[in-house]
Order: structure tokens, then sequence, then C-alpha cells
């Protein structure tokens, strides 16, 4: 059998790119595409009968089926040629408005987005644990000690009592002795409301232990933990470095004003006979001189009795309510 003929061979390989448009540009071409297969298979004939007589043309020029062949490769070229462009127009013009439409929801609500899932998470919390946020003046120290290198400074209307006078002095021992031992008032206060008034530690009668943790329990454990921390910031204040003190001083006002937020929202508001002790607390906490360990000594005093008051004075006031109406 001879080689088919050159043109024949260039001809369907134009035919088949047809087809291959007319496919990829999908939707309304099935038409078509049906003529295409008619042509294809006239062509594919012709193409044999030629390879078989290759003296004749395989492509007369008077034969209807080459004229009418041609005709369907031009209208289908100019098919593809206008869906083309069509194409082309329709993504010219649409294509900016999807884009500024995406813009618009995904770039300019996603500060509204982010927003809102940190208010939907934060609020709630905040509501539940307000009275922790004293805490957050531990913050400061933190960024001074990391970003600047150096110790928090207190303000000058608040600032921490040198107590440098008080070290050199030959007594020295016996003041600051003191001065530090009056910390014990909020450890004897924590420990006898969490052991004795609202027991934390109850024992089983197998033997073993349990840990009750209750609201009325954490309060001997604020002032527990408020004990330890003033005594670490006194005994620095003291003994130890100046700056390292007023750093210590932000730690201790975190950890009492969270103390104290605590108490009004477990006990309620103060009754006048703990206003009474607290405003004698209070007044011996801002006068600082003279004696200033002898004053700041009282107030560790007054401050434990007070809150161990309002402690106790708070679940008499609430526990009886609590059970009327449960009945």
């Amino acid at each position: 059998m001879s080689m088919m003929p050159f043109r024949t061979v260039l001809l369907l390989l134009t035919l088949m790119h047809v087809t291959r448009g007319f496919s990829n540009s999908g939707g309304s071409c099935s038409i078509c595409l049906a003529t295409n297969d008619n042509l294809s298979k006239n062509l594919l004939s012709n193409a044999l009968r030629s390879s078989r007589n290759p003296k004749k043309n395989a492509f007369p020029r008077a034969s209807s089926t080459s004229s009418t062949s041609l005709n369907v490769i031009g209208s289908s070229t100019k098919t593809v040629k206008a869906s083309g462009e069509v194409l082309s127009a329709l993504r010219d013009r649409l294509l900016p408005v999807i884009m500024s439409k995406l813009d618009r929801i995904y770039v300019w609500n996603l500060p509204r987005i982010s927003i809102l899932s940190l208010s939907e998470t934060f609020v709630p919390f905040l509501r539940k644990y307000w009275w922790l946020s004293p805490m957050s003046l531990v913050l400061i120290p933190l960024y001074c000690a990391i970003f600047k290198g150096t110790c928090a400074a207190m303000p000058d209307w608040w600032n921490v009592v040198p107590m440098d006078h008080i070290a050199a002095a030959d007594n020295s021992q016996w003041i600051i002795g003191h001065f530090l031992a009056s910390n014990i008032s909020y450890f004897a206060s924590g420990t006898y409301l969490m052991l004795k008034r609202f027991p934390l530690i109850l024992k089983m009668k197998t033997g073993g232990i349990k840990v009750r943790l209750t609201r009325f329990s954490m309060l001997g454990m604020w002032i527990f933990l408020a004990g330890a921390m003033s005594t670490v910031f006194h005994s620095v204040q003291a003994l130890g470095s100046y700056p390292l003190s007023q750093s210590l001083c932000y730690l201790d006002h975190a950890v009492a004003g969270s103390a104290f937020c605590y108490f009004l929202k477990t006990c309620g508001s103060p009754s006048r006979r703990v206003w009474s002790v607290g405003s004698a607390a209070l007044l011996t906490l801002v006068v600082t001189s003279p004696g200033y360990t002898f004053l700041h000594s009282f107030w560790h005093y007054l401050s434990a009795a007070t809150a161990t008051l309002w402690a106790l004075e708070g679940y008499a006031r609430l526990i009886p309510s609590r059970t009327a109406n449960t009945k």
C-alpha cells in the first residue's frame, strides 16, 4: 500500500485541530461536532481511496463532497474565532467585578471577623473573671525587663519607701524583724478560713484526704497568697535591691487588688463594721511617716482582720438567702 498524499494528511490534521478547539470551547458546539464527525468519515474514506489509486486525484475540484467539506471547515473556523472572542470579552468584563467582590468579602471583612471572634471569646471570660483584672499590673515590670532591660519604677505619688537608713541603724534587726513578722497575720487569717471556717481539706472516714475547693475556701487561699507576696516584696525592700523592690511592688498590688475584687464578687458589699476596720487599715497604708515600719505593720494586721471579718459576714449573709430560695 502506497503512502497517503501530503494534502490528505494536512487536511486530516486541520480537521483534528478544529475538532479539538470545539471540544475545548464546550457548551453550544454539539451540532458542529456532529458535522465534524461526518466530515472526518468522508475525508478518511477519500484518503483510503486515494491511497489505493494514487494516480487519481483524491480531491476532485468538481466534487460536491469536497466543496461541502471546505465550507464546513470554513464555518467551523469562523465559529471558533467568534466563540473565543466572546469568551475573552466575558473574561475581561467579569474578572474585575469578581475580584472586587472578593476583595470586599474577604479582605475588608477580615478585621471585622477577627474582632468578632475575639470579642466572642474574651467578653464572656472578662465577665466571669473580671476580678482578675488587677493582675494586668504584672505586665508593667515584665515589659520593662524585656524591652528596656531595667526594673519598673513606681509613680512619684505612690513610691516605695526606701529603708536604707533603717538598715543602717543599730537596732535594725529588731525593727526589720518585727516589720517582716507582721505578715504572719495574713497566714493566720488564711489558715483559719481554709482549715477551720471553710475547710479546704476534709478527712474521709476511710482515712483518706479530700480537697474541696469552693468559692469560700478560695477566700483563705487569696489571703494566704497575698501574705506570701507581701513577705517577698518587703524582704527585698528592707534587705535587698531597691529598684527590684519597685518591680515587686507591682506584683504585690496585683495580688492584693485581685484578692479585694474576689472578696467583693464572693461576699458582696462590705458592712459598716467591715468598712470601719478597713478605713483604719487604709489610713495606716497611706500615711508612711513618721515610723514607716510601725505604721505599715499595723496595715498588715488591720487588713488581715478586715478580710477575715468580711468573709465571715458575707458567708452568714449569703448562705441563709440561698437556702431560703431552694425551699
